[in-house]
């Protein structure tokens, strides 16, 4: 009797099965390579003991592990907690499954399949553990963090949790001290969303990897690298979808971080002590080697990229779109790369650039934008190439307070002031093409002091000046190099510019014979019609008007009758401009939804992955689900823009690739046949077992398709493969259907 009133104090009642033992109350689980399953829902009361502890001890946990090779799986039981406790008060219980054993090291534990709740933490990972696996768990409503790893927890896996409703974080990884931990952990596929603080932090561990999980709705930031005591160097943030939260991504003290693939939206304003707090979509703070890459990041309060005292830093290949002060702001941040990216329909600046050193800004499509495209103020050694800034309210690209600016090869129209505008020294301006903007083309401020180069610049079709000298002055003919500059159809093609007789005569060519200008800059704006509301716009050469959000397009300047045309969709939703194609084209609009259901990721057996369930009709996400692991690996497919057809031409698709991706669409004509000549019209066969399509030839016309037997289809298929212009699309149409015709 003493025995049993023993093992029902310490409370821990274990019965013998085949695949393991059953566990019915709080306890240890120190049986090494066991499986340890939940006979029922474990419920901690406020006198109910809740660990093995000496009675006069104040218990901590509820079960806590502490032997290598233990699986519990609680098989959709939970342990729940009697409410939020007090985060600095071990009354109740601290934690509902504590892993560790600082004693001996433990490793290779799964937990899964548990519902934890009501405890200070809900599941902790601590001293002497390692190889974690904690799978498919709901962990939620708990006082301070919900999944937390401080001292152990090198090699673990946070997989296909939903962490929610928990006062601090959702997932606290690594320690607050001075030691690194946690080390080389990957969290993926976890639903972590209306969480006190962060969704999912990551501190002083180093190797870390964030990818494809889904976080929504958290206080403070959807995903933290680094903190004040130190970062999460080489971590690895991808594929994760950050929707409501307040900053998206922040990062900070994390050396060679790489954050990818996100789609980053959605910031909600917070305020302190009465100020507002700048959220940015993604804020990089002393990440020295950060890569942000291939991210999409919109609608966020502050910027969509905020970097501050991080060097070497590449943002490469992002679209990013509808913040409220800017696309892209960096400051202190020398030599950064920042190249193709889209950054359009920002409330302040496209690009910003604040007392940085030789950043390099490169290829980037700048649209539409509040303030400047790009505005460059205390950046020596700036330079910037290949950049299409297009429609921006003030100045395309302005510089001013820096030294050595180089800018080359940028395409820089329709914007409401200057093209190229800056008051810096040392510049050199080299085949840039600036037309249609409302104020100028090129306005430089140059003095006897000041070192330049001006060469093969075009000004075209600017409503004020083609190229301007803001000072107007003598200067020292030694110090500067203009030529192979042109200028055509501007309101004034050369303004005081006093230089420009001085060094080497009639410098810039004012070509009036039609020359060989190059084509203006394609606008996303479209022309004005009769009738359009127009608002006033002062000038420097007097008043103007332009269409309301946008700019006057001037007659026969700008046409893109060249690029392709989109119908306008019907859409329930929100209808957003896609952007510009490499070659500055609109691309089609796309319909974002409103009003979607959200679901949560679902909870995949062992041996299966998370893959997107795609779209609806109206463009809402469908309910992800499960795949046998391998076969939900994403393919980046190329995105190619449509061709432009002739009259009496049509598009047709390209078919697909080995891989499943869509190849570059061909025009044909209207009468069939991607070479002009139609297409023989066929009548499909009568047939009595599979009736399979060979795909195309190559002229796009369809092939024969033919009848075979069930049990030769494989071996027929093969036959048929080297007929086919594109094997992939060689596909089984039906059985026993009565013939018809496709003509």
């Amino acid at each position: 009797m003493r025995l049993l009133f023993v093992l029902v104090w310490i409370g821990v009642i274990f019965s013998s099965l085949a695949f393991g033992l059953q566990v019915s109350d709080c306890g240890i689980l120190n049986k090494p390579n066991t499986v340890y399953t939940l006979s029922r829902d474990i419920k901690v009361s406020p006198s109910q003991p809740v660990s093995i502890y000496k009675p006069d001890t104040t218990p901590k946990n509820c079960l806590t592990i502490a032997a290598s090779g233990i699986t519990l799986d609680c098989g959709g039981k939970s342990i729940i907690g009697y409410g939020k406790t007090n985060p600095t008060s071990l009354k109740g219980g601290k934690r509902g499954i504590y892993v560790g054993n600082s004693k001996s090291g433990i490793s290779a534990i799964t937990i899964k399949n548990c519902g934890i709740s009501g405890f200070h933490t809900g599941i902790f990972i601590g001293e002497g553990a390692s190889k974690v696996t904690i799978s498919k768990n709901k962990v939620f409503s708990n006082g301070n963090s919900g999944i937390r790893c401080v001292t152990g927890g090198d090699d673990s896996v946070i997989s296909q949790n939903s962490v929610f409703d928990n006062t601090n974080d959702g997932i606290g990884w690594g320690r607050n001290s001075t030691k690194e931990s946690c080390n080389k952990a990957l969290i993926k596929y976890n639903n972590v969303y209306n969480n006190g603080w962060i969704g999912i932090k990551c501190i002083l561990a180093r190797g870390v990897s964030i990818v494809d999980n889904n976080v929504s709705k958290n206080l403070w930031s959807g995903i933290d690298i680094g903190g004040k005591r130190g970062g999460c160097p080489e971590a690895r943030v991808s594929k994760n979808t950050l929707s409501g939260n307040g900053d998206g991504i922040w990062c900070l003290k994390s050396d060679g971080a790489t954050i990818a693939y996100n789609y980053v939206a959605n910031g909600k304003d917070l305020w302190a002590d009465n100020y507002e707090v700048r959220i940015n979509g993604v804020y990089l703070d002393q990440c020295n080697g950060a890569k942000v890459v291939n991210n999409v990041v919109r609608a966020y309060p502050h910027a969509g990229v905020h970097c501050e005292g991080s060097a070497d830093i590449t943002a490469k290949n992002n679209t990013i779109y509808d913040n409220e002060y800017g696309g892209i702001f960096f400051y202190k941040c020398p030599r950064g790369q920042f190249i193709n990216n889209k950054v359009n329909r920002n409330g302040g600046n496209g690009i910003e650039c604040d007392s940085s050193i030789s950043a390099n800004v490169y290829g980037n499509t700048v649209v539409g934008n509040a303030w400047d495209g790009i505005n460059i103020f205390e950046c020596p050694s700036f330079i910037g190439g290949a950049n299409v800034v297009n429609s921006n309210r003030e100045s395309g690209i302005e510089c001013f307070s820096s030294n050595k600016l180089n800018l080359k090869g940028n395409r820089v129209g329709r914007n409401r002031d200057y093209g190229v505008e800056g008051d810096c020294t040392v510049v050199t301006l080299t085949n840039n093409t600036a037309s249609n903007n409302y104020r100028g083309g090129f306005k430089f401020f140059l003095s006897s002091d000041r070192s330049f180069s001006l060469t093969d610049n075009l000004a075209l079709s600017n409503r004020g000046c083609g190229y301007e000298d803001g000072y107007g002055e003598v200067v020292n003919p030694a110090l500067g190099i203009i030529s192979g500059n042109r200028a055509k159809n501007n309101s004034k093609d050369l303004c005081p510019l006093g230089v420009i007789p001085l060094v080497g005569g009639a410098v810039v060519k004012v070509d009036d014979d039609g020359g060989d200008e190059e084509p203006a800059v394609p606008t996303l704006a479209e022309k004005p019609k009769p009738g359009d509301q127009t608002e006033t716009v002062p000038s420097k050469e007097g008043e103007g008007t332009a269409p309301t959000g946008g700019v006057e397009v001037p007659e026969g300047e700008g046409s893109v009758a060249t690029c392709p045309k989109y119908p306008i969709p019907f859409c329930e939703g929100e209808l957003i401009e896609g952007g510009l194609d490499q070659n500055g084209c609109p691309l089609e609009p796309k319909c974002v939804p409103k009003n979607c259901p959200q679901y949560s990721l679902p909870l995949c057996q062992d041996g299966s992955e998370i893959i997107s369930g795609g779209v609806d009709e109206k463009g809402c996400s469908l309910p992800s689900r499960c795949v046998p692991n391998g076969e939900g690996t994403v393919i980046d497919c190329p995105i190619y823009t449509p061709p432009i057809c002739q009259d009496g031409e049509e598009t047709v698709s390209g078919g697909v690739d080995e891989r499943g991706c869509e190849l570059p669409g061909k025009c044909v004509s209207k009468d069939g046949g991607a070479q002009g000549e139609p297409c023989p019209k066929r009548s499909f066969p009568y047939c009595e077992g599979v009736l399979v399509g060979r795909g195309v030839d190559q002229n796009g016309c369809q092939i024969m398709p033919g009848c075979i037997e069930t049990r030769n289809v494989l071996s027929e298929i093969e036959s048929w493969l080297p007929l086919s212009e594109n094997p992939s699309r060689v596909f089984v149409f039906f059985m026993n259907y009565q013939p018809f015709s496709n003509g």
